[in-house]
């Protein structure tokens, strides 16, 4: 579940590129025509800042899907994925009608439940008229594959093969991923392509080195909200203060001003 890895995965195998885009799409392999990447990434320039790691594909030079796997719940996602979506769907050219907009499909892998209250294992969510139900359109498409919920795959996830796919990017292991890729040549040639890039030095140096920069990006980013409530806190103790010291000053004003009365009120008999 590597993201780095996952974008190297796809990147380099079109076979397994095609592989996920059928079972996501539920097409047939004969379908899917022609796939095209066009989110390349230098991944040396990776290990420098942040980069998103998102396999964003045209399929039969007519549709647009963004791919991305996310681990961590960072309580984003929602707002991602729509931008991730409207920049895929951003896709005409200079001086191109509306109709030639492609159609596009957001897609976000998740090893975290966005809504616990609505469990599921592949839901897909369209644009829709909220008395009716009616669909504005089917060409503007986020998707969520979950990864916690696998045992509530239906009989079409199964037949898609969602299913080994999500068992793949579940698997821990090589002995996992040797089983799962048995008589399956997509699969098989996924797991030659992980080996690889595990294998090649280089690219598994780039990989921990990925992995460290998530860690830290984590644990800062986790200070940093820490610092946040820690200053809200304080902010709201500080405001308290000055209330109760406003309160405090107002109950002495009353107080001496009573006292002045009734040192007045002493005087105007002693008059």
């Amino acid at each position: 579940m590597n993201d780095m890895m996952f974008h190297m995965v796809m990147s380099k195998s079109k076979r397994a590129l095609k592989g996920l885009i059928c079972a996501l799409k539920g097409l047939r392999e004969k379908d899917v025509k022609s796939v095209k990447l066009l989110t390349p990434i230098d991944y040396n320039e990776a290990l420098h800042k942040f980069i998103v790691m998102d396999v964003r594909v045209e399929m039969n030079n007519a549709e647009i899907l963004d791919i991305e796997v996310q681990i961590g719940n960072e309580h984003d996602w929602i707002p991602r994925s729509l931008l991730y979506l409207c920049r895929a769907y951003d896709n005409l050219e200079a001086g191109e009608e509306y109709e030639n907009t492609k159609p596009a499909t957001q897609v976000g892998i998740l090893d975290f439940d966005l809504f616990p209250e609505h469990p599921e294992f592949y839901a897909k969510y369209l644009m829709t008229n909220v008395k009716n139900g009616n669909v504005y359109t089917p060409d503007f498409a986020l998707n969520v594959l979950s990864l916690k919920h696998i045992d509530l795959a239906t009989e079409e996830d199964k037949q898609n093969g969602l299913v080994y796919w999500a068992q793949l990017f579940k698997a821990t292991t090589w002995e996992e991923l040797r089983h799962l890729s048995e008589g399956n040549a997509v699969f098989m040639e996924v797991t030659e392509k992980m080996a690889k890039s595990n294998a090649e030095l280089k690219q598994r140096a780039l990989l921990e080195m990925h992995e460290r920069y998530l860690h830290d990006y984590a644990s800062i980013k986790g200070r940093a909200d820490r610092a946040e409530k820690e200053l809200r806190r304080t902010k709201r103790d500080l405001k308290r203060m000055e209330k109760e010291k406003d309160q405090e000053i107002e109950q002495q004003a009353k107080e001496i001003a009573r006292l002045q009365a009734e040192i007045d009120r002493l005087s105007e008999r002693k008059r």
